[in-house]
């Protein structure tokens, strides 16, 4: 295990990198594809997961590149690409919540002004922290464990029930049962991704941060928790891609 945790840490850049693209794709075949015209809700709905995709894939690989510019960058700047970081952690994740929202549409009317109520929350709280809490370093790391908590996990799991419930609605009575099982597959993997992206989280002094969180994953199976969640992606990209054949129906 020690030789798997020591190839990960080399490599980190490397993986950093292919998280970041596998999302960062998916989100981009989704923008390029969904310029057809289609009658079905989901095809308008998936531009909310494209930029949750592309958002995410950047955010990911901003965890590569400014650690590297730290070394050519004054401070002030490197705090602000790390700032702005987070803000695109908590975008993506917002776009998340409104792709569930929107699938969700004509079940609960008032879904879509709760996750806009709660995002405006989230960003309040976001910059009164600043001045809440004793350095930049712990506000940087708390925002990212709360915009996890309260809008990742939520947002993946309202996310796989609006796929489902668009599955259910509008794809199965077009009998097209490979495109239905492929987004099952999806909202599954949206459902993987609720735990290694929503409660999965740096190590931090409160519970469960301070036991579900990256050291606890590394130190279980040697893997760092951005495998698991880049092995996810390419399952959900691979599943919305080949869904995205709905367009040429």
């Amino acid at each position: 295990m020690d030789t798997i945790r020591q190839f990960f840490t080399v490599n980190r850049p490397i993986v950093l990198f292919v998280y970041g693209l596998t999302f960062f794709v998916m989100g981009l075949a989704i923008f390029l594809q969904s310029r057809r015209h289609s009658r079905l809700r989901l095809a308008r709905d998936l531009y909310w997961l494209a930029a949750f995709g592309v958002l995410h894939g950047i955010h990911e690989w901003g965890a590569m590149f400014i650690p590297i510019q730290s070394a050519y960058m004054p401070r002030i700047y490197i705090d602000l690409l790390s700032t702005l970081q987070n803000i695109l952690l908590a975008l993506s994740f917002m776009c998340l919540l409104l792709f569930g929202a929107v699938t969700l549409e004509h079940r609960f009317p008032w879904l879509k002004k709760g996750v806009i109520i709660l995002g405006v929350v989230w960003g309040i709280t976001f910059w009164a922290a600043l001045y809440l809490l004793p350095s930049l370093e712990i506000w940087q790391l708390e925002s990212n464990i709360w915009a996890r908590y309260l809008l990742g996990l939520p947002g993946s799991l309202l996310a796989a029930y609006g796929l489902r419930y668009q599955a259910q609605t509008n794809i199965a009575p077009l009998n097209i049962g490979h495109i239905y099982k492929t987004l099952r597959i999806a909202g599954g993997a949206l459902l993987a991704y609720a735990f290694f992206g929503g409660l999965i989280v740096p190590p931090n002094g409160f519970f469960p941060a301070n036991t579900l969180n990256y050291t606890f994953v590394e130190n279980t199976i040697g893997v760092p928790v951005q495998v698991l969640r880049s092995l996810t992606g390419l399952v959900l990209a691979v599943a919305i891609i080949r869904a995205l054949e709905i367009f040429e129906i």
